[in-house]
C-alpha cells in the first residue's frame, strides 16, 4: 500500500491475511507482486525510491499520486535470492530498532508510575535517621515566584540571525530540563529591552493547538548569557528556597498536576494558559532534602531514558546508511 494523497509515498506491506477496508482514493494498493514484496517495501522506503514516487506525484494545489504515474516508475532487482538476503537483513535491523524503542517505552512507564507513587505520597522516602519527613506544605504557586514574558516585538526575519539565541517552543514542549544544544539564533539589535533566561528559570508553554501541549514545563539549568524565551512561552523565577526549580518541574510533569494544568487551558481552534490561573494553583511542597532525593531518582530515569532513546537514533541511522548502500 502507497498513500496518494495528503503524505504521499509512505508505503506498507499487508503481511498477512486479514481483512481491512481503506477509503478509495487515499492509497494505491500493488497486487499480485512478481518480485519479493519485502524487498519492494524497503526499495520504496529508501531515500531513492521514496524521493522517485513522491516526484511523480502530479497536480498544482495539492499534489497526489495516481496509479498510472505510478506504474511508469523503473526500479532495478537484483534475483530472488539476493532480494531475499536484503529483505531478511532490513527487516532484522527493523526488529532490533523495534525491541530498542520497546525498552525505551518501558523506561518511560516505569517514570510514569514513579511520578505518580511519588507526588500522590504512596512512596516515601526516609531521612537520615531512617526517620519519615515532614509532611508536604500547601503554597500557592504565584507565591513562590514571578513571570516574565518571552520574546516580544520580533519579526520573521529577526529569527535566525544575530547574536543572540532563544530557546524554542519544543525544547520546553519535550525536554524537563531544557537543552543548550536546542536553541536557535534571534537579531535584538533594535534595542528593544527583552528578558534574558537565567540559570535555574522554569518555562512554560502557553500557547498550543491542543490543550495537553500548554503548561508543559523545563527548567533552564545554564548560566550562558544573551538567551532568551520563545513568544509561545512564558518564564517562571523562583524568589524563596523553600522549593528548587527541578524538583517543581518534575511535580508540574506528574500526571496529577498535567491533570489540572490541562483544565486550565482555555480557546477553541487554539488553546492558551491564562497565567494568572496557573499562578493561584495549589501545589504541595515536600522538605528541600525530600525534594533532592525525588529529583535524583527522576534525574537517573531520565538519563537512562535518553541513553536509551540515543541508543534507536543510532539503530535509525545504521539502518540508513545500509539503506543508502543497498539502494543505489
Amino acid at each position: 500500500l502507497v498513500t496518494a494523497v495528503g503524505t504521499i509515498g509512505n508505503s506498507m506491506l499487508v503481511n498477512d491475511d486479514q481483512k481491512f477496508y481503506f477509503k478509495d482514493g487515499n492509497l494505491i494498493w500493488l497486487r499480485d507482486i512478481s518480485e519479493n514484496p519485502e524487498f519492494v517495501l524497503h526499495c520504496f522506503s529508501s531515500d531513492l525510491g521514496f524521493r522517485r514516487i513522491t516526484d511523480s506525484a502530479s497536480g498544482s494545489n495539492q499534489k497526489a499520486l495516481t496509479i498510472s504515474g505510478l506504474s511508469k516508475l523503473e526500479f532495478f532487482f537484483p534475483t530472488a535470492e539476493e532480494q531475499q538476503k536484503i529483505a531478511d537483513f532490513l527487516s532484522l535491523l527493523n526488529r532490533r530498532i523495534e525491541q530498542q524503542q520497546g525498552k525505551v517505552e518501558t523506561w518511560r512507564e516505569y517514570k510514569k508510575g514513579m511520578m505518580q507513587k511519588l507526588f500522590s505520597r504512596e512512596l516515601r522516602f526516609k531521612n537520615e535517621d531512617e526517620g519519615e519527613f515532614p509532611e508536604w506544605e500547601t503554597s500557592r504557586l504565584g507565591d513562590l515566584g514571578e513571570t516574565f514574558t518571552g520574546l516580544s516585538g520580533k519579526t520573521k526575519e529577526d529569527f535566525g540571525a544575530g547574536e543572540a539565541e532563544f530557546i524554542t517552543f519544543m525544547n520546553v514542549f519535550g525536554n524537563v530540563k531544557a537543552k543548550r544544544e536546542q536553541t536557535e539564533k534571534v537579531d535584538l539589535s533594535d534595542g528593544k529591552k527583552q528578558t534574558p533566561v537565567i540559570l535555574g528559570d522554569v518555562l512554560f508553554t502557553t500557547s498550543s493547538e491542543t490543550p495537553h501541549e500548554v503548561g508543559m514545563a523545563s527548567v533552564w539549568l545554564f548560566d550562558d548569557p544573551d538567551v532568551y524565551l520563545n513568544s509561545f512561552c512564558f518564564g517562571f523565577r523562583i524568589n524563596t528556597s523553600n522549593i528548587s526549580s527541578e524538583f517543581l518541574v518534575c511535580m508540574l510533569r506528574s500526571e496529577i498536576y498535567r491533570e489540572k494544568i490541562t483544565l486550565l487551558a482555555q480557546g477553541s481552534t487554539r488553546f492558551n494558559l491564562p497565567r494568572t490561573e496557573l499562578l493561584n494553583m495549589k501545589i504541595e511542597i515536600p522538605e528541600n532534602v525530600e525534594q533532592q532525593k525525588i529529583s535524583n531518582i527522576l534525574s537517573v530515569i531520565d538519563n537512562k531514558i535518553e541513553a536509551e532513546s540515543k541508543k534507536v537514533e543510532l539503530l535509525k541511522e545504521q539502518k540508513k546508511g545500509f539503506m543508502q548502500q543497498l539502494f543505489i
